[in-house]
Order: C-alpha cells, then sequence, then structure tokens
C-alpha cells in the first residue's frame, strides 16, 4: 500500500492515525473483515499500532519493529528537524541521503518526482 501523501501533491499532513485509517478503509473496499498487520519501521509500524488501538476487531495479529508508544522531547526534536529537512530536500534527496541502509537506491530512483 503506498502512503497518500508519497504518492499525490496532497496538503495533508502524514499520520500514523491517517494510514490507520487509510488502511481500515482498503480493508473496507476489500471486503476484508481482519487481517494479520505487520508494521517495519517508524510510518509502517505505527499505523498498524493505531489500527490495534482504534479498531481491534480488524487486527488478526500484528507484528511491529521500530515503533513508539509516545515519543519524548527528544524524539520530538529529531523528528521536527527531519520534516524540515524534508521540506527542504525534497521527497528524493532526503531519501538518498537518510534511507540508503533501508531503502534501495532503485527504489527511490523509480520515481525522483515523488514529493510529500
Amino acid at each position: 500500500m503506498d502512503a497518500l501523501t508519497h504518492s499525490f501533491d496532497a496538503d495533508v499532513p502524514a499520520t500514523a492515525p491517517l494510514y490507520a485509517g487509510d488502511v481500515a478503509a482498503l480493508l473496507e473496499h476489500l471486503g476484508i473483515d481482519r487481517a494479520p498487520m505487520l508494521g517495519i519501521a517508524g510510518i509502517g509500524s505505527c499505523p498498524g499500532q493505531e489500527l490495534a488501538i482504534g479498531c481491534p476487531e480488524r487486527v488478526r495479529s500484528l507484528a511491529m519493529s521500530g515503533t513508539w508508544a509516545r515519543a519524548d522531547a527528544v524524539f520530538r526534536a529529531r523528528l521536527a528537524l527531519w520534516r524540515r529537512m524534508h521540506e527542504q530536500m525534497g521527497f528524493y534527496a532526503f531519501s538518498r541521503k537518510f534511507s540508503r541502509r533501508r531503502i534501495p537506491l532503485q527504489w527511490i530512483d523509480r520515481d525522483s518526482s515523488r514529493e510529500i
């Protein structure tokens, strides 16, 4: 599932509750009552966590990596810095600089026009 703000020029803040709602809507659209959820690293894990809390009837099982229950002041400052850097650099440059170990560069190069 591609995140809304990764595919469109949307004036929508990227949040875990937004993505959890997208997943719930997709499950509804596909006629899936309950599904196993796998979330990897941050914006992959946090929506699964949100979905499990907000719509537990939709989640058959949940496996997460790299999530958090709440952000302390240091983590919030880091997230704010990353957001500012992302806004200034754009999706492509930010992803190439900070995701080299997590995301293959071929994936980033596939669509360098994506902006959040």
